[in-house]
Protein backbone atom coordinates (compact mmCIF):
# COMPACT_ATOMS: atom_id res chain seq x y z
CA UNK A 1 0.00 0.00 0.00
CA UNK A 2 1.04 3.37 -1.09
CA UNK A 3 1.66 5.48 2.84
CA UNK A 4 0.20 8.76 0.82
CA UNK A 5 -2.92 6.60 -0.46
CA UNK A 6 -3.28 5.54 3.53
CA UNK A 7 -4.52 8.66 3.80
CA UNK A 8 -5.38 10.19 0.47
CA UNK A 9 -8.10 7.10 -0.15
CA UNK A 10 -8.05 5.67 3.44
CA UNK A 11 -9.65 8.38 5.07
CA UNK A 12 -12.43 9.19 3.42
CA UNK A 13 -13.49 6.29 3.38
CA UNK A 14 -13.40 4.96 6.77
CA UNK A 15 -15.41 9.10 7.19
CA UNK A 16 -17.80 7.24 5.05
CA UNK A 17 -18.37 4.17 6.94
CA UNK A 18 -18.43 6.66 9.98
CA UNK A 19 -21.30 8.77 8.57
CA UNK A 20 -23.26 6.25 7.51
CA UNK A 21 -22.85 3.38 10.62
CA UNK A 22 -21.77 5.72 13.05
CA UNK A 23 -18.20 3.62 13.32
CA UNK A 24 -15.50 5.22 14.26
CA UNK A 25 -12.95 2.83 12.83
CA UNK A 26 -10.77 5.99 12.13
CA UNK A 27 -11.26 7.68 15.48
CA UNK A 28 -11.80 5.30 18.05
CA UNK A 29 -12.69 6.84 21.32
CA UNK A 30 -13.64 9.99 19.45
CA UNK A 31 -17.64 8.17 18.75
CA UNK A 32 -20.66 10.94 19.64
CA UNK A 33 -17.62 13.84 20.26
CA UNK A 34 -17.05 16.68 17.89
CA UNK A 35 -13.77 15.91 18.07
CA UNK A 36 -13.83 13.55 15.69
CA UNK A 37 -14.91 15.83 13.31
CA UNK A 38 -11.73 17.76 13.86
CA UNK A 39 -9.93 14.84 13.58
CA UNK A 40 -11.02 13.95 10.07
CA UNK A 41 -10.20 17.46 9.18
CA UNK A 42 -6.11 17.21 10.46
CA UNK A 43 -6.35 14.38 8.73
CA UNK A 44 -7.07 16.05 5.56
CA UNK A 45 -4.37 18.31 5.97
CA UNK A 46 -1.72 15.24 6.46
CA UNK A 47 -2.64 14.47 3.28
CA UNK A 48 -2.18 17.18 1.78
CA UNK A 49 1.38 17.14 3.00
CA UNK A 50 1.85 13.87 2.24
CA UNK A 51 1.08 14.73 -1.68
CA UNK A 52 2.68 17.79 -1.83
CA UNK A 53 5.57 15.43 0.19
CA UNK A 54 5.48 12.12 -0.50
CA UNK A 55 8.97 11.76 1.37
CA UNK A 56 7.14 12.82 4.69
CA UNK A 57 4.39 9.86 3.97
CA UNK A 58 6.30 7.73 6.09
CA UNK A 59 6.72 9.59 9.11
CA UNK A 60 3.02 11.25 8.94
CA UNK A 61 2.04 7.15 8.90
CA UNK A 62 3.95 6.08 12.09
CA UNK A 63 3.08 9.57 13.98
CA UNK A 64 -0.57 9.38 12.80
CA UNK A 65 -0.47 6.06 13.63
CA UNK A 66 1.19 6.52 17.22
CA UNK A 67 -1.73 8.98 18.29
CA UNK A 68 -4.18 6.87 16.84
CA UNK A 69 -3.03 3.59 18.71
CA UNK A 70 -3.43 5.94 22.03
CA UNK A 71 -7.12 6.58 21.11
CA UNK A 72 -7.59 3.24 20.63
CA UNK A 73 -6.57 1.94 24.17
CA UNK A 74 -8.13 5.20 25.58
CA UNK A 75 -11.37 3.97 24.17
CA UNK A 76 -11.01 0.42 25.13
CA UNK A 77 -9.75 1.28 28.86
CA UNK A 78 -11.77 4.74 29.70
CA UNK A 79 -14.87 3.29 29.94
CA UNK A 80 -13.42 -0.12 32.02
CA UNK A 81 -11.54 2.81 34.43
CA UNK A 82 -14.56 4.52 34.95
CA UNK A 83 -15.59 4.00 38.59
CA UNK A 84 -19.33 6.37 38.43
CA UNK A 85 -21.74 3.62 36.97
CA UNK A 86 -20.06 1.36 40.19
CA UNK A 87 -20.17 4.28 42.67
CA UNK A 88 -23.86 5.64 41.75
CA UNK A 89 -25.26 1.81 42.16
CA UNK A 90 -25.75 0.73 38.65
CA UNK A 91 -23.23 -1.91 36.25
CA UNK A 92 -19.51 -1.16 35.03
CA UNK A 93 -19.74 0.21 31.20
CA UNK A 94 -19.51 -2.76 29.05
CA UNK A 95 -18.01 -2.18 25.46
CA UNK A 96 -20.22 -2.91 22.57
CA UNK A 97 -19.77 -5.34 20.07
CA UNK A 98 -19.35 -2.05 17.62
CA UNK A 99 -16.55 -0.58 19.61
CA UNK A 100 -14.60 -3.79 20.13
CA UNK A 101 -14.65 -4.20 16.51
CA UNK A 102 -13.88 -1.16 15.62
CA UNK A 103 -10.93 -0.55 17.84
CA UNK A 104 -9.79 -4.20 16.61
CA UNK A 105 -10.08 -3.19 12.87
CA UNK A 106 -7.90 0.72 14.08
CA UNK A 107 -5.51 -1.11 16.05
CA UNK A 108 -4.74 -4.11 13.03
CA UNK A 109 -4.68 -1.09 10.30
CA UNK A 110 -2.80 1.00 12.12
CA UNK A 111 0.25 -1.56 13.41
CA UNK A 112 0.56 -3.07 9.84
CA UNK A 113 0.70 0.92 9.09
CA UNK A 114 3.68 1.86 11.39
CA UNK A 115 5.58 -1.15 10.73
CA UNK A 116 5.19 -0.59 6.67
CA UNK A 117 5.93 3.14 7.66
CA UNK A 118 9.19 1.68 9.45
CA UNK A 119 10.46 -0.29 6.80
CA UNK A 120 10.05 2.84 4.32
CA UNK A 121 12.22 4.50 6.69
CA UNK A 122 14.94 2.75 7.88
CA UNK A 123 15.43 0.35 4.31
Amino acid sequence: MNLKNYFVVGTPILLGVDLVTGMALRVPGLEGSGLRWGYYFLLGAVAGVAVKRPSTAPFLAMGESVVNLFLVLLAILLPIWDPTPILQGGEPAILTGSQLLGSALAGAVLIHTFWQSHRQVVG
